[in-house]
């Protein structure tokens, strides 16, 4: 029995979904109560997480395709997130790339759990928006999220791109920044392996994928 599939909103599509999220955390943390894209009381933002718990002090953030494709977007991740922490919270970001099972949901969750949505990790929809379409800061995202993953699930989403074994490592998204571009809020990612920034001449100092 795959427990999975009991939930509501898994009847019209196996793949996570912002509301899946929802009925999800229901089922893993039957005793807390989340909140969902609401304003955070006493942070003084108007920013609305998709689920926060005021008691657990927990926030999940489902990621869809423009926390990839909008710089805009991907810095005011970053600010509310590191203004969420400080309040205490625990913010976990989910990218729609990654599909529920065991374990992912111990990965993310913390839980141990048999529910498995059936559906591949990576960019498996037609409509799925693939990194091709990734801004240069979302593809420093998408490389730190792919590094941190178990292996197997890397494997996934790479396999997702029909990626062979023999691609060169910078077609898989071997990002670089300097610190000034860094401290410009841009990122300028290079392929050739020079040492030196084009835009601004300054030396690189972080690698987003090895």
């Amino acid at each position: 029995m795959n427990p999975y599939k009991d939930l509501p909103a898994v009847q019209q599509s196996n793949y996570l979904t912002e509301e899946i999220l929802g009925f999800l955390l229901q089922d893993l943390f039957p005793e807390d109560t989340f909140i969902r894209d609401k304003i955070v009381k006493g942070s003084g933002s108007r920013c609305r997480p998709d689920y926060h718990s005021p008691v657990s002090k927990r926030i999940f953030e489902f990621d869809g395709f423009y926390h990839f494709t909008d710089p805009s977007v991907i810095w005011s991740d970053s600010i509310k997130t590191e203004m969420y922490e400080e309040m205490g919270y625990e913010v976990v970001h989910i990218p729609y790339f990654v599909q529920i099972t065991p374990q992912t949901i111990y990965y993310y969750f913390g839980v141990d759990s048999c529910m498995d949505s059936g559906y591949p990790h990576g960019f498996i929809d037609e409509k799925a928006k693939t990194p091709a379409y990734f801004c240069s800061l979302g593809l420093l995202t998408y490389g730190n999220i792919l590094n941190n993953l178990p292996e197997n699930i890397k494997e996934d989403i790479c396999r997702s791109l029909l990626w062979p074994e023999d691609v060169p490592a910078v077609l898989k998204y071997e990002t670089v920044t300097c610190q000034k571009c860094l401290q410009n809020n841009e990122i300028h990612g290079q392929q050739n392996g020079t040492d030196v920034c084009p835009e601004c001449e300054s030396e690189y100092i972080q690698n987003a994928m090895h």
